[in-house]
């Protein structure tokens, strides 16, 4: 998904995407990749599981193994202490 709501698809697997982008992305979910920028809220074990909510609305799932990393890749990028329940 895109900034504008338009989604881009490609023929890439998520690995080799991943390893083409910037730092400012990181893999949620074996199925998800996210731009850090854009994380407004973080959920850790809500009713729906852990997400991560992005600008525009979209929620993107965080798998349990991966949550610790997109929390302090979040962190990092914001510059700040705390990124979980931001």
């Amino acid at each position: 998904h895109l900034r504008d709501g338009r989604r881009a698809l490609h023929d890439a697997t998520l690995d080799d995407l991943e390893e083409q982008l910037t730092a400012g992305f990181v893999r949620t979910h074996r199925s998800h990749l996210i731009n850090v920028r854009h994380v407004v809220r973080m959920h850790d074990g809500d009713a729906e599981g852990r997400t991560v909510e992005l600008v525009g609305g979209l929620t993107v799932p965080v798998s349990r193994r991966r949550f610790a990393a997109v929390v302090e890749r979040v962190r990092v990028a914001r510059g700040v202490a705390d990124a979980a329940g931001s």
